[in-house]
Formats: structure tokens, sequence, C-alpha cells
């Protein structure tokens, strides 16, 4: 069932994993779907796109590399590749590689795995030997998106799929439930940090839409403390702990949006501020074994992050490593005498070593390459870099529908570059561009991190802007097709809101803008009035409304009952004419559990009610159809067997209150539809982000 809560505080970092480009002359060459290498080939790209399978895909490619198909074989050869890197067996993976380049030479992907084998082939100047480390999953999941290690290296604490909050014992393998000084609503505690013998816990704790840091014992009950009460601050996040653990180290949010780096006295209960970071959080915190000395990633404005010192003594920052590629997230070495730190110098993230004291002002020295989209979770005192890592891929697809509305062939991934990352697709009101969000640098936020895509339907040439933001998604082109609505963090100013870029320059206006972080979660769906210079938007809590982008002025179209939600990510949307209203809204009813509802407002004002589902089930509305008859929604139904995974289908609902049918378009994460003006074609997303705990060793 869906639901809306406050987004936890979290990086992630994804590898790329290629399912193979669509063109005119690939199409030509298309294999029929009944043949048996083309089948296990889709079935691999479903295992890695919907669940990050890589090592299930392996058999499946193995059959689909044997193939003679021009159209099957090489995108095999390449994924096999991608998911052999991924699986932590490079001379495998070079084999993949060079085994397309030789049978397919002229090949449009040969170019690509000609270059990931030759990457796999050069020497590492001054990199630790690869036979010293090895990388193995810890067994914490696959749904932990945030966490912390204990300055022991023995217990995680993380959020499970559920938003639970778990402390793992990584010797034992025991998980026990965070008691968070006796309350129950986990979600309220968006960051957890342990101790350093991981008997208590810090965390960020929500009241009435602020934040205060609390301190209670990690697994064995008692009252918790509050060590900074609400109101101060926007937020107050928790990011390392002292060795004698008599000092927090917190990242602060004032009123302006702006963040400082402050210690936090346990027992006096009195902050201390360190260094002012302005508009940029720092990706990860790192403390010195001895306590003296923080590192942490910094930029300045809308430059790239490099890594900084601080001593705690003398309050002095120094820059260690600067650089024109971004290098973030530094982790102290149990010598402390030098650190890690990933970098995008070479392309795809890696992992580097530098030094400190005298020798800091050395160069940098390769550690491995290529680690994937990460995030630091800490450094055990054995030398154990613990991390998370984001194995799941989202994509844009794209497929044609016959006369009868259905499917008329097998989808499509918009674009074989940086495939398993591209999200959230919209239709030009022409028809001839697509634009998407794509996660394009090495780290999830930051300027320069997330593309906006324009991709022209007959060429497939793709023309890329990068707006001045921290992050942003959901656009949704204006009905001029000369500016694109997005919903985001501007870099200028830190704040989240609904933003207008425009699709020739880039430049950014922005339209509604939060005040504090507490209003960020009200503001839900969106989309362009047909015919007019305003929005539709949805307000959490509140209702639909229209937005004038003249004056600025807002007008209620729909309260809302508290408790009622617009369901995203594109829950509301006028018809083409721009008269008609649809939404669909999650419900909670007596005795029943959550409900969703499907509802459109006629242009007499009248509302009525089109589909309900109850229970297990859930729908989301998606988009409307080009005559404004119908609408698309999304229907989740429940497993048919415990093996077996939810699916969600695509169905037409037409709204003069005839049956529902059914797309024949079915995945288990099917969402964010949106319909070509013909009504021939649609584009839509799969997949979701899935995340794994990790751990390099032999790094000491």
């Amino acid at each position: 069932m869906p639901s809306v809560r406050r987004g936890r505080i979290a990086l992630g970092l994804v590898c790329a994993l290629l399912a193979g480009r669509e063109g005119p002359a690939s199409r030509a060459q298309a294999p029929s779907t009944s043949s048996p290498a083309s089948g296990a080939l889709q079935r691999a790209i479903t295992l890695v796109e919907t669940r990050g399978d890589c090592r299930g895909a392996l058999p499946e490619l193995d059959i689909a590399a044997r193939s003679t198909d021009a159209a099957v074989a090489p995108r095999a050869l390449l994924l096999r590749g991608q998911c052999l890197e991924r699986l932590g067996r490079p001379a495998d993976a070079r084999a993949a590689y060079d085994g397309l380049v030789t049978r397919f030479p002229t090949h449009p992907l040969t170019r690509q795995a000609r270059r990931r084998a030759q990457v796999l082939a050069a020497p590492t100047k001054g990199a630790i030997a690869a036979p010293s480390l090895t990388l193995r999953r810890l067994d914490v999941g696959d749904a932990v998106h945030s966490g912390s290690l204990s300055g022991d290296g023995r217990y995680v604490a993380f959020h499970d799929s559920d938003s639970v909050p778990f402390r793992r014992d990584l010797l034992t393998g025991r998980a026990e439930k965070l008691t968070l000084g006796g309350e129950t609503d986990g979600t309220r505690a968006e960051v957890l940090l342990l101790s350093r013998d991981g008997q208590q816990l810090a965390f960020m704790w929500e009241v009435d839409g602020r934040s205060e840091l609390r301190l209670a014992p990690a697994v064995n009950g008692g009252a918790a403390v509050t060590l900074v009460p609400a109101g101060a601050w926007q937020a107050i996040r928790p990011v390392a702990w002292t060795p004698d653990g008599s000092t927090i180290l917190v990242i602060t949010t004032d009123f302006e949006f702006r963040l400082a780096l402050q210690a936090v006295a346990v027992r006096a209960r009195r902050l201390d501020r360190l260094a002012g970071l302005g508009f940029v959080d720092p990706f990860h915190v790192s403390l010195s074994p001895d306590g003296r000395q923080v590192l942490f990633d910094h930029a300045n404005g809308s430059g790239p992050r490099d890594i900084v010192l601080l001593d705690l003594a003398s309050r002095r920052l120094t820059p260690l490593v600067t650089h024109a590629a971004n290098d973030v997230m530094p982790v102290f070495l149990p010598d402390g005498r030098s650190f890690l730190f990933a970098s995008d110098r070479l392309g795809p993230l890696s992992l580097w070593r530098h030094p400190l004291g005298e020798d800091s002002a050395n160069e940098s020295t390769l550690v491995r390459r290529d680690i994937g989209r990460i995030w630091a979770v800490g450094m055990t005192p054995a030398g154990v870099f613990v991390h998370g890592l984001q194995t799941g891929m989202v994509d844009v697809h794209t497929v044609r529908l016959g006369d009868d509305g259905r499917l008329a062939e097998q989808a499509r991934p918009v674009s074989a570059t940086f495939a398993g990352y591209n999200q959230a697709p919209d239709w030009s009101p022409d028809g001839e561009s697509l634009v998407y969000a794509s996660t394009r640098g090495a780290t999830i936020g930051g300027v320069g991190s997330r593309a906006l895509v324009i991709r022209d339907r007959s060429t497939g040439h793709e023309r890329l802007l990068y707006p001045d933001m921290l992050f942003f998604n959901a656009p949704r082109w204006s009905p001029d097709g000369t500016r694109i609505l997005v919903k985001g963090r501007l870099a200028s100013t830190n704040k989240w809101g609904e933003y207008i870029v425009d699709a020739r320059t880039g430049a950014v206006t922005p339209v509604v803008v939060a005040s504090q972080l507490m209003d960020e979660t009200e503001l839900g769906p969106h989309q362009w009035v047909p015919g007019r210079e305003a929005i539709l938007l949805a307000r959490y809590g509140k209702g639909l409304v229209e937005v004038d982008l003249a004056t600025g002025a807002e007008k209620t179209l729909v309260p809302l009952e508290p408790g009622v939600n617009i369901t995203a990510p594109r829950g509301c949307a006028y018809a083409p004419d721009g008269r008609t209203l649809a939404w669909s809204t999650v419900e909670r009813s007596a005795g029943r559990g959550n409900e969703t509802v499907l509802r459109v407002r006629e242009p007499g004002g009248s509302v009525r009610e089109l589909l309900r589902s109850v229970g297990p089930e859930w729908l989301m509305l998606m988009d409307w159809a080009p005559d404004g008859q119908a609408v698309y929604v999304v229907r989740h139904f429940a497993a048919r067997s415990g093996a077996l995974p939810a699916r969600a289908e695509l169905w037409r609902v037409p709204i003069d209150g005839s049956a529902p049918s059914d797309m024949g378009l079915s995945a288990p994460s099917l969402r964010a539809v949106s319909v070509h003006p013909d009504g021939r074609r649609i584009a839509y997303v799969t997949g979701f982000p899935t995340w794994e705990i990790w751990a390099l060793e032999g790094l000491k």
C-alpha cells in the first residue's frame, strides 16, 4: 500500500547495467520473442531490472550469449560482463567483453564493451594488490536505505523495508528491534547512530514536524533522554560519536536552510558550533580513531566536492583532496594515518586512499576501481569498510499499442545510455519528444548528478539539461512544449519545491517553495493545467490546488479530509481539454483497512467514483487517454502464491462507468505511465532500487 512519510536522510550511488539500444537498425533484426535465446535474454533483463539479481541472471545470459542472432548475443554478452563485474569477477567480465568485440566487431555495443575490457586490463598505479581485498555481502537484507556501524565494528543499526529500526549483531547474525526509549513508531526515528559498543543509540526524532536529538539504550529498554529539544533547528542529524562517548557530532539545519557541523556534549546537553557548511550537506562525516580530527566532503556552491579536514582543538579547516572530479565519503582507516574516499575521477565511482600528516601532500592511490554506487556506513577496527550498495535498477521503457488498445509489441528500454538509472518519463504535447530524469553523476545528489534527458522520438537523439539543482524528479511538459515542471531542491537556497526548467537553456524558476523542512512532504504529484498558465498540485493534508503562475495565487479544487492522500507519482491529472479532473486517493476505512479510490470531477462540479480497491489490492491513476474518454491506472494485486511477488497491471478505465479493461502490461513495479498524444504508445517505469550492506576486507 502506498504511504506518505518523510523521506529518510540517506545517500545512494548505483552501478549501470545495459539493456541495449533499440534504434532503427537493431529493430530491423529483432528476433522472434519465441526463440529460446531471446526468451532467455528477456528473462535475464527482468531479473536484473526488477530484482537486481545478477547471479540468477547469469544462466539465462549464458544461453543467450551462445546465439548467433546479432540482436540477442551482443546484448547478452555486454550484460553478462556487467553482471560479472558486479559480482566481483573482473577476469570473467573481461572475457565476456572480449567475446563481444571478437564476434561482433561492427555492432554498436562493441565500442562500450571494448572500453570496459580496457579498463579492466589497465594497471592501477599505486593500488593495493587485488588478492588482498575481499568483498562480501552482509546478511542485513536488500531494503536498507540508511544505517550506522558501532565503533567496535560489531553492530549495524538500520531501518528495514517496513521502516522498523533494527540492530544486527554481525558476529552472531542476530537482529533485535531497537527500543527507541519505549517509542513504538520507528518511522519517526530518521537517523540511527550507534555508540562505540553498540549499546547506546542517538537518533533524530520527529516532533510535530520538527526534529530533536535523543539518546536511548539500543535494545534493552529504558527511557530516552532528549539532548537537544525540538524547535531550535529544523533538523539535527547525528553523524559521529567520540571514542569516549562524551560527545556526538551532528549536522544542524537552521530556518534559513543553512547547515553547520556541531558537537553535542552528552552530559551537559550543550551545542558547540564547529564549522559552517553553507547549503552543502556532507555525504559522510568521519571522526579519527583518537577523536581529534574530522573528515567530511564539501563543495563551494555548485562546484565539485572535495575532502576537508577539521582539527577539533584549533577549529582549523584544511582542504586535503582537491580535484576537478567529485571526491566524497571520506572514512578514516584504523591507524588514523590515512583514509579512504570515493571519487568519480575515473568515470565510475572508485575507492582511493590518501595519507595524513607529513605525507598528506602526496597523491592519492587507487584501492578499487568501479565499486558501484555506494554510501559509507563505517570502518571497523580490523580495517573492514562497511558500505551500502544499490543493486536494484529502475528504467524507462516504451511500447506501442495496437488497434485494440493492448500491447502490440515487446516493450523496449528507452535508451542504452545509463540503463538502470532512468525514471519519470513524460511525452511532449506534440509527441515528438520524451523527457525523463536520469542519474548521470557518480553521486545521487548534488549539482550535475541528475540530468533532464529530452529524447527525440524519431531519431533517438538525446539532449541533456543539467539544472542548477541538488536533486529533482517528476518532469512534466508545459502545454506549449517550452518548459518542464519538476519537483526538487535548488542548489542556491537548499530549498525544496516546485520549479520550472527552461527546455532550451536549463534555467530554473521557482513556483512553489517550501518555507520549512516540515512543509516539504506537503508537496505531492503535479501537472500543468492544459490551456492555462497554471499548475495542478496535490498538497498532502489539504487537497488538490491550482496555482496561477502569473500571480502565485492558489485555488483549492478538491479539499481532502485528514488521512486522505493523493497517490504518487502521478495521482492527479486534468483531461486534455482542461475541464474534467481525475485523481486517486489512499483512504482508511473503518474495519476494512486502507482503500484506494479513483474519482473524476465533471466540468459542472459533480464528483463520481470510478473504481475502488480494498485491502492488499490498490490502484494509482497514471494518465488520461488522448480522447478524454478514459483514464489509465496501475492496479496492484496480491500475489497468487507466497513465492511470487505481487503483480502490477495497466488498466484502461472509461469515465462513462463501463467496465475497465486490462491492457496486457504487467510488472512487479510498474508505475509512472505516460500516454503518447496519439494514444498508440506509452512510456513507463519498472524496477526499484534495492540496497544491500557489503564489507570490503583487507584494507588494514
